[in-house]
């Protein structure tokens, strides 16, 4: 072969392999990022139901916390908490 088709060759076997690198690398990061939020969602959940003294079986109690801290939330002397807990509520659907 002559050393252009040989070169030509290469270049095209590096372009494949970096296109599928970087493809990967997305694919890796996305991964990461659904992985990342399906754990935080976890732990904010767990952390409602520990709150509301409810086992996972029990949202309604976690509703009811929700509901309180929403009608009330001058109750709590940490008025940061109060919202932060009305926020993940919102976000999780108990209000």
């Amino acid at each position: 072969m002559d050393g252009w088709l040989k070169t030509l060759i290469a270049g095209a076997c590096v372009v494949v392999i970096a296109g599928g690198g970087w493809y990967a690398w997305g694919e890796y990061s996305d991964y990461r990022e659904r992985t990342a939020k399906t754990d935080l969602i976890k732990r904010v959940r767990t952390e409602l139901f520990m709150l509301a003294s409810a086992s996972e079986s029990e949202p309604e109690k976690v509703r009811a916390m929700c509901s309180v801290i929403r009608e009330r939330p001058d109750t709590f002397s940490d008025e940061n908490f109060a919202a932060r807990t009305l926020r993940n509520c919102k976000a999780l659907g108990f209000i």
